[in-house]
């Protein structure tokens, strides 16, 4: 008689290794991280030629950097900065993740396979000016070798409100590993779904520059128009969600 192992689905826990989860299962708490989120106008062809199919683009379309810096998560600290382009699924107003790069191995898996974000590897480096009536924020975001994705200037720093500051929800797509010759699971769209406490925000004006590098094409992101960035303290909370949405076909 075949002698089976003992241990149930349920048991495994919320990821692999099975002795050892590479990290915990949801809600993740991140108290005390910054959001830097920069709006900008980009082309109208290519943000048609982007958005999947069931997402409409905004009007005007445009799109957002927004940078996390999280000092304290289930994964360590980490940061994180994301090219998303602003969309409405149905009657909601959302942004879709288009491209990402996290500093933090065990964050960018986490993301990856939890809420399909599309990240890679990479960098992102915040310096904060003298507290002067000047200040100036800038960052660097970059591939593993270095090689610079998006750079940026926060100037005439000023205070904000927060209950007029809107961080949007999320969607990915989440896109199956093609490893079978059985029927293929669809291609799905996730929203992210995150709890923000905002608190202490500032606006600025802003200069920016997008350029791509191997694998890392974040200069095909033609911007057209800045808008304004914000710079805002907030505590995080990832939590389970209710919302896979259908990636609808072409019409």
């Amino acid at each position: 008689m075949p002698d089976y192992g003992l241990v149930a689905a349920e048991e495994l826990g919320p990821t692999t290794p099975q002795l050892a989860p590479l990290y915990p299962g949801l809600p993740w708490q991140m108290p005390g991280a910054r959001i830097i989120k920069l709006a900008y106008e980009v082309g109208t062809d290519f943000i048609r030629h982007t958005l999947p199919t069931g997402l409409a683009r905004s009007t005007p379309p445009y799109g957002t950097l927004i940078v996390y810096d999280v000092p304290e998560s289930p994964f360590g600290p980490y940061r994180m900065a994301a090219q998303t382009l602003a969309c409405r699924y149905r009657n909601f107003a959302r942004v879709y993740v288009l491209q990402a790069v996290v500093d933090n191995p065990v964050a960018l898996a986490a993301l990856r396979e939890v809420w399909s974000y599309p990240a890679a590897p990479g960098t992102v480096d915040i310096t904060d000016g003298a507290a002067t009536s000047t200040r100036e924020v800038s960052c660097v975001v970059a591939a593993p070798d270095g090689a610079p994705l998006a750079q940026f200037t926060l100037t005439g720093i000023e205070g904000a409100e927060a209950e007029r500051l809107v961080i949007d929800g999320e969607l990915t797509a989440r896109v199956p590993p093609r490893f079978s010759v059985a029927a293929q699971e669809p291609v799905r769209l996730i929203q992210v779904n995150r709890a923000f406490a905002l608190r202490d925000p500032t606006r600025a004006r802003f200069s920016l520059d997008f350029t791509s590098a191997d694998r890392y094409p974040w200069g095909a992101v033609p911007v057209t128009n800045l808008i304004v960035a914000v710079d805002t303290c907030a505590d995080l909370e990832y939590a389970p969600t209710e919302h896979v949405l259908d990636y609808f076909p072409s019409t």
